[in-house]
């Protein structure tokens, strides 16, 4: 389970048919009556596709979403030119993906991964897990490897610090061969990540970003 608004008391409210979420969503709540709860298995094309949301929805996952309708409010009927500004799909939740930005200095870059952002720093081809230090709080991060700073501040939004991690990949292309690149990854994970949008920048104006 990724996430269980029943517990958290807290109804998820959006609109649906158009773009606004994942489309399995657009395709199956309209089906639904006022009361009806429901099992949809949604293909990963219909999902969260190839890119996954963040740790807890891996690539190209097959999802179950257990979806009870309380309610709904109809609008005007409009057209996809009608809409207006304030209603364009907002990148938050799992829907905060794509790219982000990079380190002025080059020491790494980050992209916008769902309910996280991924940090993504190339690692010199020695480097072993007791090389990497990393402590995560909910208004501070701070990384090293080899005893360099790597990432260190205040993120641009709370974390959820205790969802925050690191690890080591090769090129996954190449994961056999000597040549292939070391990256360091590092999981930032946002507090309250189905309601908010990692902002343009990675850690605040009064650090480094």
């Amino acid at each position: 389970v990724f996430d269980d608004t029943r517990v958290r008391h807290e109804p998820y409210t959006f609109r649906v048919g158009l773009g606004f979420v994942i489309g399995g969503w657009d395709k199956g709540i309209p089906t639904m009556m006022k009361g009806e709860r429901s099992l949809f298995v949604m293909d990963s094309s219909v999902a969260y596709g190839a890119q996954g949301a963040g740790w807890k929805i891996p690539p190209n996952a097959t999802v179950r979403f257990d979806i009870e309708l309380l309610g709904w409010e109809e609008i005007d009927d409009m057209g996809p030119d009608d809409i207006e500004p304030e209603w364009e799909a907002p990148l938050v939740g799992r829907d905060d993906v794509g790219e982000g930005g990079k380190d002025p200095s080059g020491k790494y870059t980050w992209e916008r991964n769902g309910l996280e952002v991924l940090v993504k720093a190339q690692l010199p081809d020695d480097t072993v897990p007791k090389d990497i230090r990393a402590e995560f709080f909910p208004t501070r991060v701070f990384v090293s490897v080899k005893g360099q700073e790597v990432l260190s501040g205040t993120p641009s939004i709370d974390l959820d610090w205790e969802e925050c991690y690191w690890d080591m990949s090769r090129e996954e292309e190449i994961q056999d061969d000597p040549q292939a690149k070391l990256w360091l990854l590092i999981h930032l994970h946002k507090k309250d990540a189905e309601k908010v949008r990692w902002p343009d920048f990675l850690l605040k104006e009064t650090d480094s970003d």
